[in-house]
């Protein structure tokens, strides 16, 4: 029997979408003309059937996911990623563009786990599961810089506890839309999972009274230069939730430059010259397994430099 790898229930804000328009949009991962082929194979069932591309999605339905036999090129698909610290418990590593944290059955993308376990092998037995392989926080795919993750078991459990008790400084760099003011401040709006978009995030104002299940996030941002059309800003993350500096910018009107979820199409018609969000994990501060502080920083990568070189008042 082929595994279900994620199971979707389908609430009355999507009802009535065509069934491969829904997937391209709860995973951006993957295209839609991908999504076709699963469906096609059999690989997404609808109420436990196979169905057709075009089929109208209702609310209540049950959408499951199947195991993806993975071909051997995807799995030997290893990228090539800059290795910035490395001891016997962690490794530090400045994560490119294009490339996803895990794998996944529903992407094609390179994956950070598929560099661990080529540089490791043990490492793929750290974790909670099998396709962890040591990760304990993660980056958009999109969204270059620092990850850590740890080499053995006692080294994973070590490092997740330092980020639950928010013992870890992590800071980014993002370019946003417009000019921030005031230069300096916090954002501590709840976020959970946008209702009428599954795939995005969105904040909650109003935590207490509303229904959209969410959690506490707290983003520190403080200004570096600015112009009237854009501000380059240091971010600290308090909390780590998913999109967290995006969806925090947007809330206050400055969406990060380029970001295809959360900024508008006029605001990325202005910019075609960045072709993904600019943001950017440039330092991580956390205490090692054997007690040492370690401070690790990630330069600005080409492509960010290269928009900000073109903004002589940003550079």
């Amino acid at each position: 029997m082929n595994k279900v790898t994620k199971t979707i229930h389908i609430t009355a804000n999507n009802h009535g979408q065509r069934l491969d328009k829904f997937l391209a949009d709860f995973d951006l991962e993957k295209s839609r003309a991908a999504w076709q082929k699963l469906i096609k194979s059999g690989k997404v069932l609808v109420n436990d059937n196979a169905t057709e591309a075009n089929y109208s999605i209702k609310t209540a339905d049950k959408i499951e996911i199947l195991k993806e036999d993975l071909p051997v090129e995807r799995a030997m698909s290893v990228p090539d990623i800059k290795i910035i610290y490395e001891d016997e418990n962690v490794i530090v590593i400045d994560k490119p563009i294009g490339v996803v944290a895990q794998r996944t059955e529903t992407s094609d993308a390179p994956a950070v786990t598929d560099f661990l376990e080529n540089h490791f092998p043990a490492i793929k037995k750290v974790g909670e599961d099998e396709q962890r392989s040591g990760i304990v926080h993660r980056l958009d795919k999109d969204t270059s810089g620092i990850m850590i993750a740890a080499k053995n078991q006692e080294a994973f459990e070590f490092l997740k506890d330092r980020f639950k008790k928010r013992e870890v400084q992590k800071l980014y760099t993002a370019l946003v839309y417009g000019k921030v003011e005031p230069e300096k401040g916090e954002i501590d709006f709840a976020i959970g999972r946008n209702p009428k978009s599954p795939c995005k995030q969105t904040i909650v104002r109003n935590p207490d009274t509303s229904t959209v299940k969410c959690r506490v996030a707290r983003t520190l941002y403080r200004t570096i230069k600015s112009s009237e059309d854009y501000s380059l800003l240091e971010v600290e993350l308090k909390t780590g939730r998913m999109h967290q500096i995006r969806v925090h910018m947007k809330a206050i009107g400055h969406p990060v430059v380029g970001d295809p979820k959360y900024a508008t199409p006029k605001l990325l018609q202005s910019t075609p010259g960045l072709k993904r969000q600019f943001l950017h994990a440039s330092e991580l501060k956390i205490t090692l397994p054997d007690g040492k502080k370690g401070i690790f920083h990630s330069e600005l990568p080409n492509d960010l430099r290269s928009f900000l070189k073109k903004h002589s008042d940003l550079d």
